[in-house]
């Protein structure tokens, strides 16, 4: 039984915010882009993979303080025209470089496609948890670990007379000490 200051009894603790990981905040829900789901999308970037997730927009625009359509911000219910996006952008729930001239934000297309594992997108406002950059909610995408072999893959994309390529190289093996 704990004390208040007063030197009562607490009859109930609620705690409304944690920082360990893992925890996921009650009332919170998680929506999960799978692996099966970046598969099925045959995107070759992680904004392709990402145009069917309901909550994400800012497709095909400029990131803020860009004048090239080069640099993708996503951007939860299109909250944060300004200074900041108003969502919070992990890689493995760290804060990622970011890049910009105007406003300094971060670009998950600095992750190969073929090197992420899921997506984890928390649409609600969650600044009291993890600060004021998540006033919309956080996008946080989660690498892949451990690989063992190799992959290899190629998309050429035609459109109007132009063309994209995009090709990539996965290998990895684990032994008794790592991976």
């Amino acid at each position: 039984m704990a004390q208040s200051i007063d030197g009562g009894s607490v009859e109930q603790v609620v705690v409304t915010g944690t920082s360990i990981r893992g925890v996921v905040p009650a009332g919170t829900n998680l929506i999960t882009v799978s692996p099966d789901d970046i598969k099925a999308s045959g995107a070759t970037t992680i904004q392709g993979m990402l145009a069917n997730t309901p909550v994400i927009s800012n497709f095909g625009s400029a990131g803020q303080g860009q004048i090239g359509i080069d640099y993708y911000q996503p951007s939860i219910h299109n909250l944060g025209a300004s200074g900041s996006n108003a969502t919070l952008v992990l890689i493995d729930g760290h804060l990622p470089p970011t890049g910009g001239t105007n406003h300094s934000t971060a670009d998950p297309n600095i992750i190969p496609s073929n090197m992420l594992e899921r997506v984890e997108v928390i649409a609600n406002g969650d600044s009291s948890i993890y600060g004021a950059n998540a006033v919309a909610g956080v996008i946080n995408f989660i690498t892949r670990k451990r690989y063992e072999g190799v992959q290899l893959n190629a998309q050429i994309d035609y459109l109007h007379g132009t063309k994209n390529l995009s090709a990539g190289i996965l290998s990895g093996t684990s032994w008794a000490g790592g991976n």
